[in-house]
């Protein structure tokens, strides 16, 4: 598995987390589709498209993370290099519309945007439902003392996930 370019972007991913990012997106089929909802400066992004020939679309809102567009220059500058990334510049909920109306399912759905309890909540109940058949759906920062509202909000909505140092794997 590839990560190093991952490793050297900021960012709170460990390295076991991106180690099993890579490995998942290596399963999903050239042609299939991954979505990853948060991206920041593309650490974990790098870790999903250097590993599959799938397409990896990006959804997150770098316009109000930073003055001008900061963030989001540094994301493209991050993942120059990967054709297969599509950067979606919008909110969560509104790419979920999106990938609806237009018929799309994700082979992979990883979940790491905002981590208060009304928005974890609603990312999983946006996207769950785009999962391929057979697809994996997964998110970050489960059991982190930081954001308690991820595991309580996830073992709610998605009992018996397993857990990788803090990526939790719907079942």
């Amino acid at each position: 598995m590839n990560i190093e370019k991952a490793l050297t972007i900021p960012g709170w991913m460990s390295e076991t987390e991106l180690l099993w990012l890579a490995q998942a997106a290596a399963k999903v089929p050239k042609g299939g589709s991954i979505v990853e909802i948060g991206s920041y400066k593309g650490r974990s992004t790098c870790a999903l498209a250097e590993n599959t020939e799938a397409r990896v679309y990006s959804v997150d809102i770098w316009s109000e993370c930073g003055t001008d567009g900061w963030y989001y220059d540094v994301f493209c500058a991050n993942t120059a290099h990967l054709t297969n990334v599509r950067p979606m510049n919008h909110a969560s909920i509104w790419a979920a519309r999106k990938a609806v109306k237009l018929s799309r399912r994700f082979d992979l759905i990883f979940i790491d945007a905002a981590h208060d309890e009304y928005n974890v909540r609603q990312d999983i109940m946006a996207w769950q439902p785009l999962l391929a058949e057979g697809g994996t759906f997964c998110g970050h920062d489960y059991g982190f003392a930081g954001w308690p509202d991820v595991k309580r909000i996830v073992d709610e909505l998605i009992p018996g996930v397993e857990v990788v140092d803090t990526i939790w794997i719907a079942p």
